[in-house]
């Protein structure tokens, strides 16, 4: 028995159901007990329909605004998690980490952010709503475009001929050009040439120009293709030590 229904959370279940509906929301899916309702959502062409949901718990401080994203677990490499992680930061909306299905063999994430209002507010509510949309589809256009980046078969890496693979990790300066000079290469280079006094700094300037050489010459991020090049490294390094074997 589904017990009586507070009249204040089936209003509010109402008033919600009518703003999106009024601004071409399909509803999906609704229901409604005495603790809590729940309305999903979807919107976007057929082809390529997004759902979201609506979540409220009686007492609950706010209006959860939340979706799931589900894709094939050997989609999600470290790289595209950092960067649905980045994405969806920008738009204020916070995403879990990678839950995986060893079972389905499927990795999620799950996103929300909550609208806080003592009293419901139409225009304020859906300013929400729309943000939220927007980083569903700023999200999926990133994957988009990372899994058609995946077919490293074309990726250009002669740059890295003479590299030392056993210390080069192109990881480590990918994090300190993002967290000391604004995601800029050249601000990087510039600083690196303007202190050459240690042996180190040169090798870091050569290693730093060879990420760059590779986004010049390849024409897309090189932390999309971080995954491919270490597998690259590890192919390398493991064919160096049968080689030293096989010699000794």
């Amino acid at each position: 028995m589904r017990g009586v229904i507070p009249l204040a959370l089936s209003r509010l279940q109402q008033r919600i159901k009518k703003t999106l509906d009024d601004h071409s929301f399909t509803i999906v899916n609704d229901r409604l007990t005495k603790d809590k309702f729940r309305l999903i959502y979807s919107f976007g062409k057929e082809l390529e329909q997004s759902t979201f949901y609506i979540d409220r718990r009686i007492n609950s401080p706010g209006l959860i605004v939340g979706a799931n994203i589900t894709l094939d677990n050997k989609v999600f490499t470290r790289s595209l998690s950092e960067r649905i992680q980045f994405t969806s930061a920008k738009h204020n909306v916070s995403c879990s980490t990678i839950k995986y299905d060893s079972k389905e063999d499927t990795g999620t994430v799950s996103l929300h952010m909550v609208y806080y209002a003592f009293k419901y507010n139409e225009k304020n509510f859906m300013l929400y709503v729309n943000n939220f949309k927007n980083c569903i589809r700023a999200l999926y256009s990133d994957i988009q475009k990372y899994l058609q980046q995946q077919d490293s078969t074309y990726l250009d890496l002669s740059m890295f001929e003479g590299a030392d693979w056993s210390i080069f990790d192109p990881y480590v300066y990918i994090i300190e050009r993002d967290k000391r000079y604004d995601g800029s290469w050249e601000k990087y280079i510039d600083t690196l040439k303007k202190n050459l006094n240690k042996k180190e700094r040169l090798a870091e300037l050569i290693y730093v120009e060879m990420c760059k050489r590779f986004e010049d010459l390849n024409d897309m991020p090189i932390d999309l293709a971080y995954d491919y090049i270490t597998e690259q490294i590890m192919d390398y390094v493991s064919d160096q030590e049968e080689d030293e074997k096989v010699f000794n």
